[in-house]
Formats: C-alpha cells, sequence, structure tokens
C-alpha cells in the first residue's frame, strides 16, 4: 500500500509506501522505478539510485522505506 500524508504544521506533505520485497528471485538490481498503475500510460512518480549493484541469487530482495517516508515535500 501507499499513502500521501499533508499537514498544516509544518506545511509538509508525505509520500509513503510499505516495504516491498520479492521472494525467490534471481537478478541484480540497480534502481528502483515508482509509477501509477491505475493512469493511462503508467505515468512515473520517480526512480530510486541504490548506487552500486545489488544481485540476488535465489533469495529475497527487500526495499525497505524509511519510516519517515519515500520522500517529503514543503508546501
Amino acid at each position: 500500500g501507499q499513502t500521501y500524508v499533508a499537514s498544516a504544521t509544518p506545511n509538509k506533505m508525505v509520500y509513503d509506501a510499505t516495504d516491498q520485497t520479492w521472494t525467490a528471485v534471481t537478478f541484480t538490481a540497480r534502481y528502483a522505478v515508482f509509477y501509477a498503475d491505475g493512469l493511462v500510460g503508467n505515468n512515473v512518480y520517480f526512480l530510486m539510485d541504490f548506487g552500486a549493484d545489488f544481485p540476488v541469487a535465489g533469495g529475497n530482495f527487500t526495499i525497505q522505506f524509511n519510516a519517515s517516508g519515500i520522500i517529503q515535500w514543503t508546501v
């Protein structure tokens, strides 16, 4: 799941989502792409660069998001 939270104090908006896990996979990941699959054209929200390749061989791959949210905007 994902959530958008708007707060009057200190005037910020937060985008958050549950941690994502792929089980029993084999691949190498360098980036994650966040997109709106419910919109026409599957519009990309943003990209996440892991800074290095992360190989997985028959194990689990988890993207663990910060407890304060994935991204915050001051509005």
